[in-house]
């Protein structure tokens, strides 16, 4: 059944199944024995702001933790279909390191919002009530993942005839979850998945290495201004530029060589013939095309999203990954 998905990656969905598994079973347990209780059973689960100091592991533990079948199914979807793509494409311990730092990052990050409201409100709410759980983070690391992979690679989410491109869904999941924060004062699924943005996009452009020995992508098909509409990217792109400046001047940062994206590439033994061109394909991408790393098909049930780089495919019952031809056109 997992014949045909990447090793780490059904090793991930494993957890996800046991661990909300075991989470049920706690809660159910819970309810035999005191329908009424109000204390969280799954707190050495489960992220809660109050108990992260002595529960140090629930770092690890939470974001693979789901309490409805929902976002159960969901996370098992997202898991197996794109960590499959990226698995594939960056190999097992890229894939295992990425999923770390955004998973473990975005949960830290959201844990220390909490933190800081309590310090400030003294609601005691913020330390015990509050919960930082599921994948919901990493499905937005996911797609900023494929997104620099292939911005426009298209996603077919349901088994019906629209696909969408994936430069548009972290944009869309951004604002849905700026939405639901708003009517259902859902704060932890904000925090989760604006920290992913954030730290998956900065690992990625900044301070990953490649195949070719670079750090980082500074390609400009990349840049932080395309998770936003065309008419404002004038003026992201100069905020960024100042933030980027700033973090430089800090040693946040390296400073980006304007050599990185000279059409030069005459002198083939220059690391210069191997970086990617301003809005071109990432370096990545390139790399593994021409080293033939990619994965001719990865195919999966026919219930999951079919992720395809023209609108039709060529059946609708599989996951169709394009061949480094593809890549090249």
């Amino acid at each position: 059944m997992f014949s045909n998905f990447a090793p780490c990656t059904t090793l991930f969905a494993l957890v996800i199944f046991l661990l909300s598994t075991l989470g049920a079973v706690l809660r159910y347990r819970q309810w035999l024995e005191d329908p009424a209780a109000s204390t969280n059973p799954l707190v050495f689960l489960i992220t809660v702001p109050g108990f992260a100091g002595k529960h140090l592991w629930t770092f690890l533990t939470a974001p693979f933790m789901e309490t409805n079948l929902t976002t159960f199914l969901g996370s098992m979807v997202v898991m197996l279909v794109f960590g499959t793509r990226l698995e594939r494409v960056w190999g097992s311990r890229e894939f295992l390191k990425f999923v770390a730092i955004v998973a473990v990052g975005s949960n830290l990050a959201g844990c220390s919002v909490y933190l800081i409201e309590y310090a400030l409100t003294k609601n005691t709410f913020y330390l015990y009530e509050s919960k930082l759980n599921g994948m919901v983070g990493l499905a937005m690391g996911f797609l900023i993942g494929l997104m620099q992979l292939d911005p426009e690679m298209m996603i077919q989410p349901f088994p019906i005839n629209l696909s969408v491109r994936i430069k548009n869904l972290p944009g869309a999941l951004l604002g849905l979850s700026n939405l639901y924060f708003v009517v259902f004062e859902a704060q932890s699924q904000k925090s989760l998945i604006e920290f992913s943005w954030m730290i998956s996009w900065i690992y990625l452009r900044f301070f990953r290495i490649y195949a070719n020995g670079r750090r980082g992508d500074q390609s400009e098909g990349f840049s932080f201004s395309v998770f936003f509409p065309e008419f404002i990217r004038p003026v992201i792109n100069k905020i960024s530029s100042i933030v980027f400046n700033i973090f430089v001047s800090i040693g946040f940062c390296k400073p980006a060589s304007r050599k990185n994206f000279s059409n030069d590439t005459s002198n083939e033994d220059s690391e210069l013939s191997l970086l990617p061109l301003p809005g071109s394909r990432s370096a990545d991408d390139i790399s593994m095309a021409e080293t033939g790393n990619f994965r001719n098909h990865v195919e999966v049930g026919k219930d999951s999203p079919q992720l395809v780089h023209d609108p039709v495919t060529e059946n609708n019952t599989n996951v169709t990954i394009s061949t480094a031809k593809d890549y090249r056109r």
